[in-house]
């Protein structure tokens, strides 16, 4: 692969240089600040006194949003070369935004939306047929956010209920992109009529992962799909038979007309739900024998006796697969041959089993409680492999930040206040109070799983900015007694008894003379924006593995920036065709 700007190897090579240098940075966890002494990590020229305001902060992060957005943060004094050179570093090194709008050295690639595909066939038809990927853009959307929302349409009233505005943005765009991929198989039916002596094909979209069946009802309904449901929870697919009966009852009523962009008329078609956990270890004649059964309870004439491949053909579709459900698709993409075609946006990339044979349920183990290290994650293209780079929980926690709702947080602390910025601190105060009580009571510092312990156990505490640090405290601490490594520790009670206020003042000291509960949080805040420039560089790594690797087998594929990334951050498509 040619190593030029435009190329996805030449992304790779900077991701993969960046994630190497700072991986310290990225394998701590903000928590652990104080009690692990963080900051020794960075570079002493980043820790200059005064410490980084919060206009600064928004200013480092200002590469994810619009280059109006850069260049209206004031800033006050100059900033290290060495940090601002790390901002730009971060910035090229992402996928879901054009982050170098708002200079003149940008790659090709970082304009459009359509990124590294290798079929022309394939981008010339994306970007001729979907309006929002056509257009070469700056970066940024014009307006606000909540403008954005119906940059195209709003979702028909029917199918508005129930959903929210993300979702609803969501839905508009992916289903598109859908349809648009379908149409593009159409056009090669005649070429297969007579591969298979003129039987009629039919594509069947099988949305793994369907929750309530938002996405699988505009499909169908709108756009005029077959469309299949896979989804493991039964409450989910009992809202979603419920509202598709509504639906169904509602355009019923209606007088027949044409709402659909196409030209099909609009046909009620019934959506299947089969309850099905999908894994790594589904196989893909798993999958057909449950698309045979959903279509036979349809048409059992029609359909007894004759062999899914001779009629069909799948569309995988998956909209926001959590973690191994993403390598699900991407897997039986591979193995199934009556699977043509596939649209996944992946998220929640740290809820993922390096060896998914060790366990169905992909039960990692630590996954309430992780342990930063734990490796969960290896490439699968052979491009990535020849790095030989792994990604622990903590690297691919962090991928899944949204930068600009952290920006907004800022904004809000610097225009009515930073109450809600400090539970960083407090958190890591609590940190490094067990830290020191630990340390005290087995005259050993943690080591290896040891991290259970302390690495914390989903703490988000409910209206945490309203309580002292004392009351919030009391709350984390009956969270972390609840923990199972910990039922088998000795002295836990001592361990876990409350802190009191000498203790405190004793662990503010440590920090720094200065340091009080009023001011404590800001230095964790500074560190985790530092920290957060990093995650996309990890989500580079990961998305172009998995395009890289379905390359390397002969798809046609590409990447598409298909959300606006302020609304629904994890907003890149993997398309996929089989050639």
């Amino acid at each position: 692969m040619l190593n030029t700007i435009s190329s996805p190897s030449y992304l790779l090579h900077h991701a993969v240089q960046l994630v190497r240098q700072y991986n310290t940075l990225l394998e701590s966890y903000v928590t652990s600040y104080y009690a692990d002494n963080a900051s020794d990590v960075l570079p002493k020229a980043w820790l200059m006194q005064p410490g980084l305001e919060l206009n600064e902060l928004c200013y480092l992060l200002s590469l994810h949003q619009s280059a109006d957005y850069s260049i209206s943060i004031k800033l006050y004094r100059p900033l290290p070369l060495s940090l601002l050179a790390y901002r730009m570093a971060c910035g090229f090194a992402q996928l879901n935004v054009d982050t170098l709008s708002c200079t003149s050295t940008k790659a090709s690639w970082q304009g459009s939306q359509v990124l590294f595909c290798n079929s022309p066939e394939l981008d010339e038809w994306l970007t001729s047929k979907v309006p929002f990927l056509g257009a070469r853009t700056s970066g940024s959307f014009n307006g606000n956010s909540s403008q954005c929302l119906h940059e195209q349409r709003k979702l028909p009233a029917q199918f508005r209920r129930h959903v929210t505005p993300k979702k609803e943005h969501e839905i508009l765009r992916q289903a598109l992109l859908v349809r648009t991929v379908a149409d593009l198989l159409a056009c090669r039916i005649p070429s297969e009529k007579s591969a298979l002596r003129g039987c009629v094909i039919e594509r069947l979209v099988v949305d793994v992962g369907c929750g309530q069946g938002h996405l699988s009802r505009y499909l169908s309904f709108f756009h005029g799909l077959r469309v299949i449901n896979l989804e493991a929870d039964s409450d989910h697919l009992r809202k979603a038979y419920k509202f598709d009966r509504e639906t169904r009852a509602y355009l019923n009523k209606k007088k027949p007309r044409p709402t659909s962009p196409s030209s099909r008329e609009l046909s009620p078609i019934y959506l299947h739900g089969q309850p099905l956990r999908i894994t790594t270890n589904t196989t893909a004649d798993q999958i057909v024998r449950l698309v045979s059964q959903a279509q036979s309870g349809e048409d059992e004439k029609k359909r007894a006796g004759e062999p899914l491949e001779n009629s069909n053909r799948l569309f995988l579709n998956g909209l926001h697969a959590c973690g191994d459900l993403s390598s699900a698709i991407i897997k039986l993409m591979i193995e199934s041959s009556v699977v043509d075609a596939m649209v996944l946006v992946g998220c929640c990339y740290m809820k993922t089993v390096l060896n998914p044979s060790v366990n169905d349920d992909g039960d990692i183990g630590s996954r309430k409680n992780p342990i930063p290290s734990q490796t969960l994650w290896s490439p699968q293209s052979n491009t990535l492999k020849s790095f030989d780079i792994r990604m622990s929980y903590a690297s691919l926690e962090a991928a899944c930040h949204s930068i600009p709702d952290y920006i907004r947080r800022l904004e809000l602390a610097l225009t009515k206040g930073h109450s809600h910025l400090r539970v960083h601190g407090c958190r890591a105060l609590v940190e490094l109070l067990l830290e020191r009580r630990y340390r005290a009571l087995t005259s050993v510092k943690r080591t290896g799983t040891d991290d259970v312990i302390f690495r914390f156990v989903r703490c988000a505490v409910k209206h945490a900015h309203t309580m002292d640090f004392y009351e919030y405290s009391s709350i984390i601490l009956n969270r972390l007694a609840s923990v199972q490594q910990l039922s088998k520790t000795s002295q836990k009670s001592e361990l876990l008894r409350p802190f009191s206020v000498d203790e405190v003042e004793d662990a503010l000291r440590s920090i720094g003379a200065d340091m009080s509960l009023d001011n404590i949080w800001l230095p964790v805040v500074r560190y985790h924006v530092l920290r957060l420039m990093l995650a996309p560089a990890v989500e580079a790594l990961l998305l172009l593995d998995r395009l890289l690797s379905l390359q390397e087998q002969g798809y046609s594929c590409c990447l598409v920036r298909l959300f606006d990334h302020r609304i629904s951050p994890r907003n890149i498509a993997l398309v996929t065709l089989k050639r």
